[in-house]
């Protein structure tokens, strides 16, 4: 009986092998480049650029390397999932990769998978953050509830919640998402700098103050970062070590980047509602899309009831 059933998994087996399309193995260079658009994009400072510019020289190379599309898929999900631009164009250029990918293999899990969060997780990740420009916050975070649920393994939908949660002032909140993420990927970069910045607003110093570090490290002090920590900084009691902060940022080699509203963030920490209002007027001028968060931000708390303030609040309709 054994024998029998061996002799009838072998032929199913045998018949499988025979129907099935012979595999395809892209060369060495090719394969290069797919492993190094995996470690790039998995590296402490993730290069979604970088990897998407490896997997399209793959491409390039091996137009039928299904592996190579698939991870190219997943990257402008990413990228149009969190409208990075040119936007609306990311959104057809993801889905035009998918599309070349489920070509090549029409089973593709991970393909499948980028359509579902572009199609799906997408919009509500988008209608979420919508509804809380507004102060609609019960409604972002449901919004962003069912995103979770298209996708509950998410890093992304969860450093999202925790952004709410901090723009809220649901202070505990958003360490406890952020916190979540870090237990799972230590090296999360997104959760790492909201969690900075909530621990800052939070009043717990000595952890924010940890925390900025790394991320100031893994961001080369990238200015966005860097002006939070600048207004962390002046929170803490710290002022001289702001303003030097402060001084990197207008004199350094950033100082030729249109901050505007980060430096803002920096000046309402000092109480220089002035400069700060005056930095939130070009930003405007300039259509900075951090402008957004303005209604929303506590770093902008103290700004709140200044004439210039509710002008600029007013004519983006927030």
């Amino acid at each position: 009986m054994e024998e029998e059933i061996v002799h009838s998994i072998s032929r199913v087996l045998d018949l499988a092998h025979s129907q099935a399309k012979p595999m395809y193995v892209p060369s060495e260079a090719a394969r290069d480049l797919y492993w190094r658009a995996r470690y790039v994009n998995r590296a402490p400072i993730s290069d979604r650029p970088g990897a998407i510019r490896l997997l399209q020289q793959a491409i390039a190379m091996e137009p039928k390397y299904v592996d190579a599309w698939s991870a190219l898929s997943a990257q402008h999900a990413l990228v149009a999932i969190h409208q990075e631009p040119p936007y609306p164009q990311t959104v057809a250029i993801a889905k035009e990769t998918i599309r070349r990918t489920l070509e090549l293999d029409p089973n593709d899990a991970r393909a499948h998978a980028a359509l579902d969060a572009v199609l799906n997780a997408w919009a509500y990740f988008t209608y979420s953050f919508a509804l809380m420009e507004h102060h609609r916050f019960d409604d972002s975070l449901e919004a962003l509830r069912k995103a979770r649920a298209l996708d509950p393994l998410s890093q992304a939908v969860a450093t999202d919640l925790a952004t709410i949660y901090f723009d809220a002032h649901r202070y505990d909140d958003s360490l406890r998402e952020a916190r979540s993420i870090l237990k799972a990927a230590p090296d999360h970069i997104n959760a790492l700098w909201i969690l900075a910045v909530t621990l800052s607003h939070a009043g717990q110093y000595q952890e924010a103050d940890a925390t900025f570090q790394k991320v100031l490290e893994r961001t080369r002090r990238d200015p966005i970062t860097l002006a939070r920590y600048g207004a962390g900084l002046v929170r803490a009691g710290k002022r001289a070590e702001a303003e030097a902060v402060l001084n990197e940022l207008l004199t350094g080699k950033y100082a030729a980047v249109t901050l505007g509203v980060h430096l803002a963030y920096v000046y309402a920490a000092l109480g220089e509602n002035a400069k700060a209002l005056d930095c939130l007027d070009k930003s405007y001028a300039h259509h900075d899309t951090d402008m957004i968060f303005l209604g929303v931000d506590p770093a902008f708390d103290t700004l709140r009831s200044e004439p210039r303030f509710i002008a600029i609040k007013n004519k983006m309709g927030l």
